[in-house]
């Protein structure tokens, strides 16, 4: 079920590692389309652009942002129309030098820390759908993983290796024909659970493949080892045609399984469908 935007923000807390009411503000008033993107991203950005130590006030942001993305599909669009207008923003200087993170990104332009934020909390959301008490679709995961193809696809930040993250989670490894030792316990594998693992799992992957599934088949990235191949492919790492039709062929058998969620298997197809036509 899609949160209600006035029920998030009555929710949302006032601690120092979170947005403040300024800021929770700017965001709320750009939803309800009281303001224009380039206003509310001055206006989200004003406390970090005043501040000592701009890098150290980033994740707070960020943070805010991934959240309302997790919880708020249909803000989407909404949310990637503000990130390219932060974008658009004059970069932040310090005594004539621009601030920069990593001693490369500048801010505001290559929104630095962004990818941080997405990639951790994409890692700590994958753990719901893995877990034997939520073997359906885990609307968080859904979410971020649709919100990281959109940013995408929309030039705003590359994510296109957490696509083969997502992709390799759901379709290359057959983790219910696993048993998981003791030291899994923290997410829940700790017996050898099932093929329904797939109603988590699988849905975050096809967000890839509706949204940003041009991106996908075209991109020629290699990443190196952290894009390396699940039990099932054994492919090169990285991005390629091969990979690209056997995620298809995987969608394909996840259509035949008739001991999954009706909803999964009906997800595999449209898949299938979007691929084919690509």
């Amino acid at each position: 079920m899609t949160t209600d935007v006035e029920s998030w923000f009555r929710q949302l807390s006032n601690d120092e590692d979170t947005a403040n009411p300024a800021e929770q503000q700017a965001l709320k008033d750009f939803l309800a389309r009281s303001t224009s993107a380039e206003i509310a991203a001055q206006r989200l950005t004003a406390t970090v652009a005043g501040a000592e130590s701009p890098e150290e006030e980033l994740p707070r942001i960020w943070s805010f942002v991934t959240e309302a993305a997790e919880n708020l599909p249909d803000a989407h669009d909404r949310l990637v129309e503000l990130l390219k207008a932060i974008k658009q923003l004059p970069d932040l200087e310090r005594n004539g030098s621009p601030v920069t993170v990593y001693g490369r990104y500048t801010v505001w332009k290559d929104l630095p820390l962004l990818a941080d934020e997405l990639r951790d909390r994409w890692e700590d959301s994958e753990d719901g759908p893995r877990t034997p008490e939520k073997l359906v679709r885990h609307e968080e995961w859904v979410n971020l993983n649709a919100f990281l193809a959109r940013i995408t696809a929309g030039q705003v930040v590359d994510m296109k290796h957490m696509a083969i993250w997502t992709l390799r989670s759901a379709l290359e490894d057959e983790m219910w024909n696993r048993q998981f030792p003791a030291a899994m316990s923290s997410v829940g594998l700790t017996h050898k659970t099932t093929i329904h693992i797939l109603d988590g799992l699988l849905p975050g992957a096809v967000q890839w493949i509706l949204l940003a599934g041009r991106v996908v088949h075209n991109a020629e990235d290699d990443y190196g080892t952290i894009a390396h191949g699940g039990d099932l492919f054994t492919g090169k790492e990285g991005f390629s045609r091969e990979r690209w039709d056997f995620w298809m062929t995987r969608f394909r058998w996840v259509q035949e399984q008739s001991e999954l969620d009706q909803e999964t298997r009906d997800l595999a197809s449209k898949a299938v469908e979007v691929m084919a036509n690509i």
